[in-house]
C-alpha cells in the first residue's frame, strides 16, 4: 500500500503543481518578450552606435589628407616659424627696388614657401634670394606666380 500511496501522493502533487506549470509557460512567454523588448534596444543602440562611428571614420579618412599645420609642431616651432615668417615679409617690404605686396609667406618646420604673384620674372627670383639670406631659412620653395599683362 506504501506504493500506492506514494503513486497518490505524487499524482496529488502533480495536481497541485498544475496551476503552476500552467503559469510558467505564461512566465516565460512574458520573460522572452520582454529579453526581446531589451535586446532590440541593444540592438538599436548598438546600430546607432555603429552608424556614428561609420560616419566618424568616413569624416576622418575623407579629412586626413587636411592636416592642421601646427599639429606636429612644438611651441617653440611655432614661434620660430613665427619669427621666420616676419623677418622674410619685413625684408620684402623694405627691399629699396622692389615692393612685394603680392606675396604670400608660409613657414613650416622653417620651410619657406612663396606664393603669390609678382610682375617680372626678376622680382620672383629677387624674392627667393632675400628670403634665402634669412636667418633661421633652412629651404626656399618659390611658387610665386607672375601676372599676365593687361591688355
Amino acid at each position: 500500500m506504501q506504493g500506492a500511496l506514494a503513486v497518490i501522493h505524487l499524482s496529488g502533487a502533480a495536481q497541485l503543481a498544475r496551476p503552476l506549470l500552467d503559469q510558467r509557460p505564461r512566465v516565460h512567454l512574458e520573460a522572452t518578450s520582454t529579453i526581446k523588448h531589451v535586446n532590440m534596444k541593444h540592438r538599436l543602440n548598438f546600430l546607432s552606435l555603429l552608424t556614428g562611428s561609420i560616419i566618424l571614420l568616413g569624416t576622418g579618412l575623407w579629412t586626413g589628407c587636411m592636416t592642421n599645420a601646427s599639429s606636429d609642431r612644438t611651441a617653440e616651432q611655432n614661434r620660430e616659424d613665427g619669427t621666420i615668417t616676419a623677418r622674410v615679409k619685413t625684408a620684402l617690404a623694405t627691399d629699396p627696388q622692389y615692393k612685394y605686396d603680392g606675396v604670400i609667406v608660409s613657414t613650416f618646420h622653417s620651410s619657406v614657401q612663396l606664393s603669390g604673384f609678382v610682375d617680372s620674372e626678376a622680382q620672383k627670383d629677387r624674392a627667393g634670394e632675400i628670403t634665402e639670406k634669412i636667418a633661421g631659412v633652412k629651404r626656399v620653395d618659390n611658387k610665386i606666380s607672375l601676372k599676365k599683362p593687361a591688355l
